[in-house]
């Protein structure tokens, strides 16, 4: 029926068929595309594995965001204790800061040696500063809380008390010597707080 149809057929109804078969084939050969080209079961198990695992990394990398923040703002708040490097001599205003401590709780200042300024890290360094104060139990008190209240601070190397006059003591001679920690501009910088609002 098929051969008596192709051999009677007109040349259109011929185009006409051809062109229909053609339709066909693509029409399936696409629905097969499209099927194979579908997720399995297997598939789709492996791309949620993949969903968890990439969920745990973020979750840990936020832990571990979280950790150095806080390490980051404990440094800061250390910094801010320190004396950031001046471009004029560090010594200088370091005495400066001890001279008006001493100014404050009324006692006498005696300087038994030169500050000195060593380098203890790339970032860091000190300056050493040797003294003797004299005074009453009061006034000493006084000056060592302005030396702990002091912004930047200053920390004691060593530290040692005795009477001005062993027979007769009138007044309490304080002998000592003081550090004062630098940081570097770049360290400074690094530590600085970050502007209201912006980025840590």
């Amino acid at each position: 029926m098929k051969t008596a149809f192709w051999r009677h057929a007109t040349p259109r109804q011929r185009l006409l068929a051809i062109a229909g078969l053609l339709g066909l084939l693509f029409l399936v050969a696409g629905v097969d595309w499209h099927v194979r080209d579908w997720p399995t079961s297997g598939h789709l198990q492996d791309a949620e594995k993949r969903l968890k695992s990439f969920r745990r990394e973020l979750a840990s990398l936020e832990r571990e965001d979280r950790a150095q923040q806080r390490r980051m703002d404990d440094l800061r708040r250390q910094g801010r204790t320190l004396w950031r490097k001046p471009d004029k001599n560090t010594a200088v205003l370091v005495q400066g800061g001890l001279d008006q401590a001493a100014r404050r709780a009324g006692v006498t200042l005696q300087n038994a040696g030169t500050p000195r300024t060593a380098r203890i890290s790339d970032n860091l360094s000190s300056t050493d500063l040797s003294l003797r104060v004299t005074g009453g139990m009061h006034s000493l008190a006084k000056f060592l809380a302005e030396l702990e209240r002091s912004q930047p601070a200053f920390t004691w190397a060593s530290c040692t008390l005795r009477p001005d006059n062993p027979r007769d003591p009138q007044g309490i001679i304080l002998d000592g010597r003081l550090q004062a920690l630098q940081l570097s501009p770049e360290a400074a910088e690094f530590l600085a707080d970050p502007p209201e609002g912006g980025a840590k």
